[in-house]
């Protein structure tokens, strides 16, 4: 059923009312009869002022008591005034001001410029119908071709069909609505969002038509509230609602409401645009933004994105705890008080960032650092690439990854290289010396060799005086202990390097070990004419010490000096008690050390001249020795030059032993006497060595003293012996083709008559370990070779029970 006003508002097309003027349309019109006021023209003019003026001045004093939402209705009063006494160009004078006051005083601010340039236009038309209808109502009528008014009325079709014009093309519906609900206007804009045309929209209930059913209740809750109160929260606000079309869809629209005084009655218009299209990107805007967030917020690297100045819009959570700030303190913050380029990088931050905005071009950089909350760095690779809107570059995205890891990889691999390269140095340079050991050790051995070789040739020859007779043997005596030196040297090297030296430590007097080995060298002192000089405290005290091995560290000492002393120089050994430490200080006038050299002098194989055109021979493993025998004791040793060509000292320290007065007597005193030789008269004694030269040695030696000796050449032969005649004593070599000593001794142990007989290891091999071994075989007694003949015959004596 049709709306009670509908039909004086079913008009539509180009002829239809416009909202606001439909009522002046409807109740205006000329009163005949009536004789206008004629006055000059200053007086109408005046009087249009003041009717403005008087207009405005009544708002401004009911403005606080009156909640009316419209500021046009006491202002078409004004200009209806003013055309009524004035005429037409008064009244639009009039309507002029008004528009001006309104705008300036009362207009209620809208959403948009738009909406405020429609109403106060249409204010202006309505100002400018009222303006024409009153001036023109109050004369007398006219001719009918009287131009004036023909002008005026066609001025006022123009402005109508303009403002008409307007409205028909808006972008947003506009719809009028009666005080009652009504739509009282309808554009063809109102037509396409809606599907209603205006013809089917005028006159129809504004709710049922184009709200949905569940908002229609609010609705004429809220028209009515305003029609009671004045009150409509919606009013000259920007809202967004739900609209229904003629299909029955449903769609999200935004729209403003205004609200007018008309005869008496509110007038209402509404503009609407549909939001779908905008909602719908809203939408797409909201599922990319959480796709996105949900990208960022799982990636492993962390994103910072950035403006076009350079600060911080958005930091992912990966960020946040790379770098222990939250996201509010990062955001905002310039890219370049984090980023911290490495030493020397060019460009900076601020450039890089400049180039990637400007070029819009990625960057991938490696090696820079970002500033963390404590304080501290953190070594990233980055990639900083543009955001790009269109054609414009709006900011930058920066990707990084932590790369402490392969950071700390990179420099444990450089540490590993380094190390590398100097291992690779060191075992170049040790094979270097061990090609210059290898050198000297076959030099060293070979030139005592020579000797021997050479001066048995001559005995061999035979036609030597006794003098020189004697003198070959001293020279094949003295360069077999030479050699004997040298092995024994080597050995103990080994023994040091495998850590199988061993000590048989116990208190022994300072100064015998001392006097010991000053008796050994003083032959070489002697023969090169050097002179030894001794300052021996007798109260020095004892040391718990090896007594061969520490005369072995003296002896060392002292040939050592010797052999860099020249003819004539000095060579003093000085022992002396500091405090609770011996001190044995050996001090020459020879060659001297370099400073480049004095660090290494206690190192196995170094020689301050390894040249072919040394002056000096030797292995460069005494003071080695030395050093290694004085630790093991508990003390120290330390070396002392100059420089070169102003001698050498060298220093022992080991800490002092307490002992009894006895055994202190016991171990300073000497023997009184020599021991005399043993006799071996009778004695049956199997020497057993594959080496026929050592065989005949021993034989030779043992039967010189009274011994009779079975010589075999195997185990096999050994034990056939056996088999013939029990010996007293078995001498057995350990290193022999077939059955070894070992496999002999134990033989032997099986059978009831060889299985008591005293027996001895000689064997060249040396070791504390070889000694062990030779015991737990059977063997009581194991000899290292070379074997002196005094010792020789002293073994076999004390086996058989004669020592």
């Amino acid at each position: 059923m049709a709306h009670p006003r509908a039909a004086s508002i079913r008009a539509s097309g180009p002829d239809a009312p416009l909202p606001g003027i439909m009522k002046s349309q409807a109740s205006e019109a000329p009163r005949e009869g009536t004789e206008p006021m004629r006055h000059n023209a200053f007086d109408r003019y005046a009087s249009a002022v003041l009717f403005a003026g008087g207009a405005l001045l009544v708002k401004l004093l009911l403005a606080p008591l009156l909640e009316e939402p419209g500021p046009f209705l006491l202002f078409l009063g004004a200009v209806a005034a003013a055309a009524w006494r004035g005429g037409v160009g008064p009244g639009l004078l009039a309507a002029a001001l008004a528009a001006v006051a309104s705008h300036v005083f009362f207009l209620a601010p809208l959403a948009s410029p738009a909406d405020e340039s429609l109403r106060l236009g249409l204010f202006v038309l309505e100002s400018v119908t009222v303006a024409v209808l009153a001036g023109l109502g109050n004369r007398p009528p006219r001719p009918a071709l009287d131009p004036e008014r023909d002008r005026m009325e066609a001025g006022l079709r123009s402005a109508a069909a303009e403002m008409r014009a307007v409205l028909d093309s808006a972008l947003d519906a506009v719809v009028g609505m009666s005080a009652e609900g009504a739509i009282t206007f309808w554009n063809p804009r109102a037509e396409t969002i809606f599907g209603w045309s205006a013809a089917e929209a005028l006159g129809r209930d504004l709710a049922e038509l184009i709200l949905p059913p569940t908002d229609r209740e609010n609705h004429r809750r809220g028209l009515q509230r305003f029609l009671g109160t004045g009150n409509w929260p919606i009013l000259g606000q920007r809202i967004e609602a739900r609209g229904l079309r003629r299909d029955r869809s449903h769609f999200p629209l935004e729209m403003s409401v205004t609200a007018r005084r008309e005869a008496g009655s509110w007038a209402f218009t509404a503009f609407m645009a549909d939001i779908t299209e905008r909602k719908r990107a809203e939408e797409r805007l909201r599922h990319q933004l959480a796709f996105t967030s949900a990208i960022t917020g799982h990636l492993g690297e962390g994103v910072f994105a950035v403006d076009r100045d350079g600060r911080l819009t958005f930091a992912n959570p990966a960020a946040e705890r790379m770098l222990g700030f939250p996201e509010s303190e990062l955001r905002g913050r310039p890219l370049g008080e984090l980023l911290q380029r490495r030493a020397g990088s060019e460009p900076t931050p601020d450039d890089l960032l400049g180039r990637v905005l400007a070029a819009g071009t990625t960057v991938h950089l490696d090696g820079d650092a970002l500033l963390k909350a404590d304080g501290s760095t953190l070594p990233v690779a980055h990639t900083c690439s543009p955001i790009v809107t269109g054609s414009e570059v709006v900011g930058a995205v920066l990707v990084f990854h932590d790369v402490t890891e392969r950071k700390q990889m990179e420099e444990r691999r450089q540490q590993l290289l380094v190390r590398e390269q100097g291992a690779r140095e060191e075992a170049e340079n040790a094979n270097r010396m061990k090609d210059e050991f290898l050198a000297m050790l076959s030099h060293e051995l070979r030139t005592p060799l020579s000797a021997i070789a050479g001066w048995a040739h001559i005995l061999r020859e035979g036609g030597l005086e006794p003098g020189e007779a004697a003198r070959a043997i001293e020279v094949i005596d003295r360069n077999a202990r030479v050699q004997g030196q040298l092995i024994s040297d080597i050995l103990d090297v080994s023994r040091i390097i495998s850590g199988k030296l061993r000590l048989e430590k116990k208190p022994v007097t300072a100064a015998a070990v001392v006097e010991a080995a000053l008796d050994t060298v003083r032959p070489s002192a002697e023969a090169k004419k050097v002179r030894l000089e001794a300052t021996l405290d007798p109260g020095a005290g004892h040391v718990l010490a090896d007594p061969d091995r520490l005369q072995q560290v003296v002896w060392n000492l002292l040939s050592n000096a010797i052999k860099f002393t020249p003819e004539q120089g000095l060579v003093s050994v000085r022992l002396a008690r500091q405090g609770r430490q011996v001190e044995i200080v050996v001090r020459d006038s020879g060659d001297g050390i370099s400073p480049e050299f004095l660090p290494y002098v206690f190192e196995r194989f170094r020689q301050a001249d390894s040249s072919t055109s040394r002056p000096h021979g030797g292995l460069g493993l005494g003071l080695a020795i030395v050093r290694h025998l004085v630790e093991a004791h508990g003390g120290t040793v330390v070396a002392d030059s100059a420089g070169k060509g102003q001698g050498s000292t060298f220093t022992v320290r080991l800490s002092r032993h307490s002992v009894t007065g006895e055994h202190a007597a016991r171990t300073a005193a000497p023997a009184a006497e020599a021991a005399p030789v043993p006799s071996l008269d009778r004695l049956r004694v199997l020497v057993v060595d594959d080496d026929p030269d050592t065989r005949g040695m021993m034989e030779t030696v043992l039967s010189q003293r009274g011994a009779h000796v079975t010589a075999a050449a195997s185990a096999a032969e050994a034990l056939a012996c056996v088999e013939k005649e029990t010996p007293d004593v078995l001498l057995s070599d350990i290193g022999m083709p077939g059955m070894d000593g070992y496999a002999l001794i134990r033989e032997l142990r099986e059978r009831p008559q060889a299985r008591d007989i005293p027996a001895a290891a000689l064997t060249a091999y040396a070791h504390a370990d070889d000694r062990g071994q030779a015991i737990a075989a059977g063997y009581q007694r194991h000899v290292a070779k070379p074997v002196e003949p005094a010792e020789l015959v002293a073994v076999v004596a004390s086996l058989a029970g004669r020592a």
